[in-house]
């Protein structure tokens, strides 16, 4: 499935890893390593429609959206539901610092 995360990007559902919200991410050193280490290889996208306020990190680019990463969910989850209902995507809130729910 495709989803638009803004102006005319439009992302495979499957290659997107992880969806970080801008404005917590950014003060992360790891994040500003990725987007620096990004930006010097030419695979940072920004979507038009304003100022980014989701980091869609996806297999071999980032994209910086204008949407929230609750509706890049939503978008994706619309058309990635399992069988037998329930959540696609997992929700980081709800894993722990070693990565295990």
């Amino acid at each position: 499935m495709y989803v638009s995360v803004g102006g005319d990007v439009i992302l495979r559902s499957d290659e997107i890893v992880c969806v970080l919200d801008a404005a917590t991410a950014r003060a992360g050193r790891a994040t500003r390593e990725l987007l620096g280490r990004e930006r010097a290889r030419g695979r940072v996208v920004e979507a038009p429609g304003g100022a980014a306020r989701a980091i869609v990190v996806c297999t071999g680019r980032v994209v910086l959206s204008p949407f929230t990463p609750a509706r890049i969910r939503a978008r994706v989850e619309a058309f990635s539901r399992p069988a037998g209902g329930g959540s696609a995507i997992l929700d980081a809130r709800r894993i722990g610092t070693n990565g295990v729910s």
